[in-house]
């Protein structure tokens, strides 16, 4: 039923746009018809061959956008502040171009660091004044407040 509803479509969407349509619709409707319309239907593969220049374009695109320099700063020195403040000074300076930061316990004990704010930054994986970009990966040193960094 499918089928017939969608070959009567097809059949009315190609009387009314020409005869290079006609040989689709008349190739999916009629077995009589064979005849005319396999050099009809070559004029579909036409399309299908403009198909991959469509594609092209849009891959140059982003050829052309990962080439492009993208937004810099540059990295500050947040030994001696707490975890919480680096974080938001690198989301600051960066307008939040790095939102996330990572950080470990370089006391030895691996604790995580739950409540940032508690934490002492010790030493930076990216040294001050280095350039960062939104593809940095920013590692924090940290020991608990009132410990002494090793």
């Amino acid at each position: 039923m499918a089928l017939v509803l969608l070959v009567s479509i097809i059949a009315s969407a190609a009387s009314g746009s020409g005869t290079k349509t006609e040989p689709a619709a008349s190739t999916g409707t009629q077995a009589a018809s064979s005849a005319p319309a396999q050099p009809k239907a070559a004029a579909p593969v036409q399309p299908k061959a403009a198909a991959p220049k469509v594609s092209k374009p849009s891959a140059a695109p982003k050829a052309a956008t990962g080439t492009v320099a993208g937004p810099s700063w540059v990295m500050p020195d947040l030994r001696g502040k707490d975890l919480q403040t680096a974080q938001d000074t690198i989301q600051s300076i960066t307008h939040d171009g790095i939102w996330f930061t990572d950080s470990h316990d370089v006391s030895g004990q691996n604790r995580m660091q739950l409540l940032d704010r508690n934490w002492n930054v010790c030493s930076q994986n990216v040294p001050p004044g280095a350039k960062i970009t939104p593809d940095s990966n920013i590692d924090f040193g940290v020991v608990k407040l009132g410990e002494s960094c090793p």
